[in-house]
C-alpha cells in the first residue's frame, strides 16, 4: 500500500512567543487595518449628512472596532469615553438625588450636561483650545464673527464666557463645574423651605404630597434657571458659523454605552 501524503497547506504551526492579536478588535492595532471587513457601515457613519448615528449589535459584533476604523480613516474624530467623564459624580449627587426623588424632572440638567460636553469638545478641536492663550484668542474669533451681527449669537457667546471660561481642562472637570453650579441653584431653592433637614433620599421619601409639590416647583424653577436657551443658541451659532465648511468633517464618538459606566438606576442615566 502506498503511503499517504499528508498536506500540511492548511495546518499551522505557532511557536512560543507568537502574536496573533489582541483579544478585541478594536485594541489590535496591528491588524485591525489588515483584517478590517468593511460591510458598507463604515461609509453610513463617515456621511455627515446621514441619520445614521447608533451602533447596535452583539458583543463581539464589531462595533468598538468599527468606531476605531473611523478613527483611523478620518480627520477631527474626537473620542469621549463615559467612564472617563465619572458621571457617578453627578449619578450620587445628594441634593440631585433628593430633588429628582422629590419628583423634579432633571431631564433638561441632563441633556444640558451632554450638550455642554459635546459643543466645548467641537470647539477644542477645531480652535485647539490648549491654554489659557488660545482660549483668549478663541474667544476673540467668535466675537469678531458675531458681533453686531446677531444678538441671539451674542448671548450664545456670552453662554461660554461665563460656564465655559476654561476650556482647557479636562472633560471630568468641566462637568464637574457645571454640575456644581446647578447644584448651587438647586441648594438656593431650599432656602426658606418648610423641609427642616438635610436634603437627602430618605427625607425625600417622607416628604408629604404638600411638601413634594412645593419641592417639585422650587427644583423647576431652578433647573429651568440654568441657561438652557443660550446653549440651544450656541449650537446655532457652530451650525451657521463656525462648522459651516461641509468639506471639513468634524466627528464624536462615545463608545461603551451600553456598559455600567454610572448608576443604571437614575432616569438621567
Amino acid at each position: 500500500m502506498a503511503s499517504e501524503t499528508r498536506n500540511t497547506d492548511d495546518h499551522f504551526v505557532f511557536k512560543k512567543h507568537d502574536d496573533i492579536g489582541a483579544a478585541a478588535a478594536e485594541d489590535d492595532s496591528l491588524f485591525l487595518a489588515e483584517c478590517f471587513v468593511d460591510t458598507g457601515d463604515l461609509e453610513h457613519l463617515k456621511n455627515c449628512r446621514d441619520p445614521k448615528r447608533i451602533i447596535v449589535g452583539r458583543t463581539g459584533a464589531g462595533k468598538s472596532a468599527l468606531l476605531r476604523k473611523l478613527e483611523c480613516d478620518c480627520q477631527n474624530v474626537i473620542r469621549l469615553s463615559p467612564h472617563s467623564l465619572s458621571l457617578n459624580y453627578v449619578a450620587n449627587n445628594h441634593l440631585i438625588t433628593f430633588f429628582e426623588e422629590s419628583g423634579v424632572n432633571l431631564s433638561i440638567f441632563y441633556g444640558l450636561l451632554w450638550k455642554h460636553i459635546l459643543v466645548v469638545e467641537l470647539l477644542k478641536k477645531k480652535f485647539n483650545i490648549k491654554d489659557e492663550a488660545s482660549q483668549k484668542n478663541y474667544m476673540r474669533h467668535i466675537r469678531s464673527m458675531v458681533y453686531k451681527k446677531d444678538r441671539i449669537k451674542e448671548i450664545a457667546v456670552e453662554y461660554f464666557e461665563t460656564w465655559g471660561n476654561k476650556f482647557w481642562l479636562t472633560t471630568e472637570e468641566r462637568m464637574h463645574e457645571l454640575t456644581e453650579r446647578v447644584e448651587q441653584k438647586l441648594a438656593a431653592a431650599l432656602v426658606g423651605s418648610s423641609l427642616g433637614v438635610e436634603a437627602s433620599l430618605e427625607a425625600a421619601k417622607s416628604l408629604s404630597t404638600e411638601a413634594k409639590k412645593e419641592f417639585i416647583d422650587r427644583g423647576q424653577k431652578a433647573v429651568s434657571e440654568v441657561q438652557v436657551r443660550e446653549l440651544e443658541n450656541m449650537i446655532s451659532v457652530l451650525a451657521d458659523d463656525i462648522f459651516n465648511d461641509h468639506q471639513e468633517h468634524y466627528y464624536i464618538s462615545i463608545d461603551y454605552l451600553d456598559e455600567e459606566w454610572a448608576d443604571v438606576n437614575r432616569p438621567g442615566f
